[in-house]
């Protein structure tokens, strides 16, 4: 073999390491997604559940609604957690949640909302929680987002199919920020 059909096999052997490790950094760091995703399924499950028992005490068959659409858009995330247009309709679907709650909250009698006192304590020990695992995901989104981004890598994403993930908007402070408006308990 001539000297400059060993550099050009070895060139491509080292391209083809790299190729390989690219893949297996970017299928690491988009497993993270899920792994962190699975955190913040758990807490928003919860929500959903103190949602749908505060929808029946207040019987608000709109709260229902919002809390079975944000339940469905979690079902599609769970499948696909760093796919963009899931993890979009699931931060539109708990927007609407968060909205309706509001409104029911702001419309109801302060003596009916002391009745729901115990909910809503849950839901905001709920929000702190789920404001942490948001922002793990988040981070994991984002490593996994300049990791697609970076060069050489970038060239490689369309031949693979890795695509940029979309992260969740922080609403537990719209969250806690509502619920502080509620009375005390006498």
């Amino acid at each position: 073999m001539s000297p400059l059909t060993l550099s050009l096999l070895a060139a491509l052997a080292v391209l083809c390491f790299w190729a390989v490790g690219a893949h297996n950094r970017l299928m690491r760091l988009r497993n993270a997604i899920g792994e962190t995703f699975q955190r913040v399924e758990t807490h928003l499950g919860a929500r959903h559940d103190i949602m749908r028992r505060l929808a029946g005490l207040a019987e608000s068959p709109t709260l229902v609604a919002a809390s079975q659409q944000a339940a469905a858009a979690l079902d599609l995330v769970r499948r696909q957690p760093a796919s963009v247009a899931p993890v979009t309709s699931l931060a539109l679907a708990e927007q609407v949640l968060q909205a309706t709650l509001n409104r029911l909250t702001a419309d109801t009698s302060p003596d009916l909302r002391n009745d729901w006192r115990p909910l809503l304590d849950e839901l905001t020990a709920n929000a702190s929680a789920l404001t942490f695992t948001r922002d793990l995901f988040n981070d994991a989104v984002h490593a996994y987002n300049q990791a697609v981004q970076q060069w050489p890598t970038r060239w490689l994403c369309p031949l693979l199919r890795f695509k940029l993930g979309a992260t969740l908007p922080d609403e537990g402070a719209h969250t806690q920020e509502a619920l502080a408006l509620q009375p005390e308990r006498p």
